[in-house]
């Protein structure tokens, strides 16, 4: 194995905390000193998804309502990021926030457009997204311990779960405690579970979408070839079509196998395409003597 190489060997965790760290110091600043209203149309509302503004939907993750808000998202994504990071990977586990954060905020605007009295006119905080990462936590380390209550109550993860989604749905329903986006959590739950379910924690299953994104770019890439090279043919003859050599087990694995592996040790299993994958997976038979 490589140690780990690059200049910002930092996880990707650590980098989304500091980009909220960041907006959030932009935020004041803009508050204070520059009054741009900038901030206001980056924050989800129903005022915004009825005019079509559907970008609030990803940038309203990165603003946060005040400190203590940033602190509280900050620590429980500090505590599920990294764990969610370590079983899928960085890519999966950002993307597992993002589409958690984005579907609950969906739901919380789809109330907000026609109950603002119950639900408000604006949402903002990463807390959606952190509930997604919270679900994939306890639906797999089902029998962890979690305190609550200032570490008082000691509580299994997957009950913690089970009432997390219970409030959230009570609330989301009977919205009787203003201030919290109860559906845009319940939302946020219900992705990571998702996430879960459809085993895309698993980073040899492609992500829908993915596979279909890689044929595309290998058909570019065999038309940019084909484009660059094409041989000239004499009248009279006939092209010589070179025989594909077998390779022995040694040069196959050295050839083909080993720079996977390389590629596995310098940025993760999960940068893995799909070809290299099924590459893998034939070397694995190979070896088996299937």
């Amino acid at each position: 194995m490589r140690e780990r190489s690059g200049a910002f060997p930092w996880s990707a965790t650590t980098w989304l905390i500091l980009s909220l760290v960041v907006v959030f110091g932009l935020q004041q600043v803009d508050e204070v000193y520059l009054h741009t209203g900038l901030f206001y149309r980056l924050e989800l509302s129903g005022t915004g998804l009825r005019h079509g503004f559907l970008w609030q939907l990803l940038t309203f993750q990165f603003l946060h309502a005040g400190v203590w808000h940033l602190f509280v998202n900050g620590m429980v994504l500090w505590w599920t990021g990294r764990y969610a990071e370590n079983v899928m990977g960085g890519t999966r586990m950002f993307l597992a926030w993002l589409s958690a954060g984005t579907v609950g905020g969906l739901l919380q605007g789809f109330l907000m457009i026609p109950f603002p009295q119950y639900f408000g006119d604006s949402v903002v905080g990463a807390s959606a997204g952190v509930a997604g990462l919270t679900s994939i936590f306890c639906l797999i380390e089902r029998d962890a311990q979690i305190h609550i209550f200032w570490g008082l109550l000691p509580v299994r993860a997957i009950y913690f779960l089970y009432g997390s989604i219970g409030l959230s749905l009570f609330c989301t329903v009977v919205p009787f405690l203003p201030g919290m986006a109860h559906a845009a959590h319940l939302g946020g739950f219900l992705i990571g579970i998702a996430w879960v379910r459809q085993g895309w924690i698993d980073t040899y299953r492609p992500l829908p979408g993915q596979e279909w994104l890689e044929g595309l770019k290998r058909v570019t890439a065999f038309r940019g070839r084909s484009t660059r090279f094409r041989p000239t043919v004499l009248s009279g003859t006939r092209p010589v079509t070179p025989q594909p050599k077998v390779a022995a087990r040694d040069e196959y694995i050295t050839t083909q196998v080993d720079p996977i592996l390389e590629k596995i040790a310098a940025h993760g299993i999960q940068s893995l395409t799909a070809e290299e994958r099924a590459i893998l997976q034939d070397a694995r038979n190979k070896m088996a003597g299937r």
